[in-house]
């Protein structure tokens, strides 16, 4: 994890994806989770004394279920934070963010 945690931040000097430290934390976090479920997997799979190297059709079902939940997870995380990027929802950039779109509204002091 905190080899990830480096590469994302070396990343971040390269790729605008990257520059916010709270999609690098949730993108460690998604990773750290994913972790766990392999370890969850491979130890699941000792218990029912399947060999590592040829698991049953159980065993790929619940992998690739595992892959495509942390593929998806990633995927939010990164268009979640481009869409902050862009002003979205909670984001910067919007028209709250801006003195002038308060004026007259009686929301500014």
């Amino acid at each position: 994890m905190p080899l990830l945690a480096l590469a994302l931040a070396y990343a971040a000097r390269r790729y605008g994806w990257a520059a916010d430290t709270g999609v690098r934390s949730r993108l460690v976090r998604v990773a750290g989770l994913g972790y766990a479920g392999v370890v969850g997997l491979t130890t699941w799979q000792a218990l029912r004394g399947q060999p590592l190297t040829s698991p049953d059709v159980l065993t790929l079902g619940a992998a690739g279920a595992l892959a495509a939940a942390v593929a998806v997870a990633a995927a939010v995380v990164l268009l979640a934070g481009a869409a902050r990027g862009r002003g979205g929802p909670g984001g910067a950039g919007g028209p709250g963010d801006r003195p002038e779109a308060l004026a007259g509204s009686g929301l500014r002091d």
